[in-house]
């Protein structure tokens, strides 16, 4: 049942990625939601979770986006992994500001990915937009999954 609600919230984020977010770029810039989810629930201690908002939010990306295959998914699988190996070995629980600093880091990381894997490196002049979108719209998404969702180790027993 829980990841029934995971699949239903992963296609909303991505219908909302799709059609909505498009329409209201600041910039040039836009924000990912499954990007931003999957790192909100990395640092709440949910990688297993994150790796099914990865895996079928990057796939439902790539059907529903008019690009190439792998436009989104393997900038998203990059992340994560970079995520994993650095970020959670030094920072088990980072805070909100971390988090944001992290977000933004993370951001150009994923832009920088996504623009050289897309051989679109004129168009470097978002990165920086979608980094600041990116901040705000995260720092949201943490907030709302570490007050309401929270990290395992608080939920054993």
């Amino acid at each position: 049942m829980k990841i029934f609600i995971h699949i239903i919230c992963i296609f909303i984020a991505v219908i909302l990625q799709t059609t909505l977010l498009p329409q209201i770029m600041l910039l040039g810039g836009m924000p990912n939601i499954v990007f931003l989810v999957t790192l909100s629930l990395i640092f709440i201690n949910r990688a297993d979770e994150a790796i099914w908002w990865l895996g079928i939010g990057g796939m439902l990306l790539e059907f529903i986006s008019p690009v190439h295959f792998g436009y989104y998914f393997f900038p998203l699988l990059i992340v994560y992994l970079l995520i994993n190996l650095l970020v959670k070995r030094f920072f088990a629980n980072p805070s909100w500001y971390i988090s944001m600093i992290f977000f933004f880091i993370f951001s150009i990381i994923f832009d920088v990915i996504w623009l050289v894997y897309n051989y679109s490196i004129d168009t470097y002049t978002i990165i920086l937009a979608n980094a600041v979108y990116n901040v705000i719209l995260g720092v949201v998404i943490y907030y709302f999954f570490q007050f309401y969702y929270f990290p395992k180790e608080k939920i054993k027993i």
